[in-house]
């Protein structure tokens, strides 16, 4: 028997239990013991976004935090739960309009031009 909660759990549960579901929305309901369809409903009322939206927008998140910490996309992918470095690279691309290396250059780029300049030190 499905409960029908009126609220999702804290973000932070929420982000663990998706990573636990395999981030597949119908994994997801199942361990929060509701429909899909009512999990839509919850994420909607709460969220303002799909289950789907939400995690692909998280599990986006973690996979550049991972990658700017010089992860390899191979282990990155594995552990979001893609099933090949391949298909983690395409769905990085359509998440983020750019492949990973793209991303990583521009990171790169942002951080030096960011950066403060140093200043020449001389007598005058």
């Amino acid at each position: 028997m499905q409960r029908h909660a009126s609220s999702l759990p804290p973000e932070n549960e929420l982000l663990k239990l998706a990573s636990e579901a395999g981030w597949k929305v119908s994994a997801l309901s199942e361990k929060l013991g509701v429909s899909t369809r009512h999990l839509e409903r919850l994420f909607f009322k709460c969220l303002a976004a799909s289950p789907r939206q939400w995690m692909d927008s998280r599990r986006s998140g973690i996979a550049s935090q991972r990658l700017m910490n010089r992860e390899q996309a191979k282990l990155v992918a594995s552990e979001l739960g893609f099933t090949s470095p391949s298909h983690f690279s395409r769905w990085f691309k359509h998440q983020k309009s750019q492949t990973a290396t793209e991303f990583l250059t521009k990171a790169a780029l942002d951080r030096v031009s960011s950066a403060p300049a140093e200043q020449a030190v001389g007598n005058p």
